[in-house]
């Protein structure tokens, strides 16, 4: 149990990114149900990786800054209702 709430707390500090699900499957933590196991999930997290960082990069330069406003925003957000909503209640 240790090792999955440590696992848990890197899957959240990693945040969306494809490696997250690697070290999940690797670790065997799953919510409901059985773990995901397949042999080419860190290729196939790659590949999307790869991918949504091409399509950011053939956008304008106003969709861009307007993509890191939006992902700035929705930390702001995020970190106040986690830090701040806590203390307040």
């Amino acid at each position: 149990m240790k090792a999955a709430a440590r696992d848990a707390g890197l899957v959240r500090r990693l945040g969306t990114w494809g490696l997250a699900a690697s070290i999940v499957a690797r670790s065997n933590v799953a919510l409901a149900g059985m773990a995901l196991n397949f042999r080419w999930l860190g290729f196939a997290a790659t590949v999307g990786i790869a991918g949504m960082l091409a399509t950011i990069a053939l956008g304008s330069r106003m969709e861009i800054l307007g993509l890191l406003v939006l992902v700035g925003i929705s930390t702001a957000v995020y970190l106040l209702q986690t830090r701040l909503a806590p203390a307040l209640t």
